[in-house]
């Protein structure tokens, strides 16, 4: 399997300050050794913004692309990551689409539905009432279905499981017994929220868990 993890969004944030680069210690561990560990080859995109950070992060990630034009809003930014992936869906098996904004709390091989085939989406968001926008996983196979579903999206990347979901089109959810919220989520940690441990996951009374 040849995988593209694309990273987009913001890479860093004034108010209140965060910044990227602190991130890559929990992604080196949780995504990338852990490809190379099951020998999956990777490439890594950037589809984000202009910063006083971005050459840091090429050079320490060692991107194959960067896209910093086409964009100025977040819908903007995902209908061009969603070209990249229909350029390159003939190269790659599986797309990986990240936020900047997180961190993981278990292996990227062991996330819930790796092994499944086609799209697939972490949980539905209780915020908004459509699912998460945290991350996405899309197979090559399924392109013409994630690019149907990214031209419905009108105002959050959140839309793409609704239109999946409304049109009866085949995704997976990782977590399909509850509605999550930002924080305190099983599979991954916002930027804000304390380095994860490895090695001892957040027990299950601790989640912010909403019904469905």
């Amino acid at each position: 399997m040849k995988t593209l993890i694309i990273f987009r969004g913001k890479n860093i944030r004034y108010e209140p300050y965060w910044s990227s680069i602190n991130l890559i210690k929990n992604w080196n561990k949780t995504i990338f050794a852990d490809l190379k560990k099951n020998n999956i080859n990777y490439d890594i995109a950037l589809v984000t913004y202009e910063s006083e950070i971005l050459d840091d992060l090429k050079n320490i990630l060692n991107a194959k692309y960067i896209i910093t034009e086409g964009f100025h809003t977040q819908i903007e930014n995902f209908n061009v990551l969603s070209n990249l992936m229909l350029e390159t869906h003939k190269e790659y098996d599986r797309f990986v689409i990240c936020r900047f904004d997180y961190r993981y709390r278990y292996k990227i091989t062991k996330w819930p539905s790796w092994n499944e085939n086609g799209i697939i989406i972490t949980s539905r968001d209780p915020s908004v009432n459509f699912y998460s926008d945290i991350l996405f996983i899309c197979d090559s196979n399924s392109i013409e279905d994630w690019m149907n579903a990214t031209k419905s999206i009108t105002m959050w990347p959140h839309q793409l499981g609704q239109y999946l979901f409304v049109n009866q089109i085949p995704f997976h959810l990782m977590y399909n017994d509850a509605a999550y919220g930002r924080d305190l989520h099983p599979l991954y940690s916002a930027i804000e929220e304390d380095e994860p441990n490895l090695k001892k996951p957040i027990s299950d009374s601790k989640i912010r868990r909403y019904c469905c």
